[in-house]
């Protein structure tokens, strides 16, 4: 059995720089403007990053396999996600 991960605090998050030292976090305190260090974040953004290759690879995958059947205006939309994320090949 896997465990389902999901973001612990809303979208979107945000890349800080807080005290000299890089930070990300999906939710800010307010008043003090800072980062709110949260550990189910943490897991999310782990999981995220790992699963990241698969993902380009089935987005890929999905294109190719869309070309070959027809649907090329779908297969257009999936390769234009992999140039936005840097991954067109």
């Amino acid at each position: 059995m896997s465990t389902n991960h999901k973001p612990a605090t809303p979208l979107p998050w945000s890349v800080l720089i807080e005290d000299g030292a890089n930070a990300i976090c999906g939710r800010i305190d307010p008043v003090t403007g800072k980062a709110i260090p949260r550990g189910r974040d943490v897991a999310y953004i782990a999981h995220a990053a790992n699963a990241y290759p698969q993902l380009v690879r089935a987005l890929r995958e999905a294109a190719d396999n869309l070309d070959y059947r027809g649907g090329k205006e779908r297969a257009d939309a999936y390769r234009a996600i992999l140039r936005e994320l840097g991954e067109a090949e």
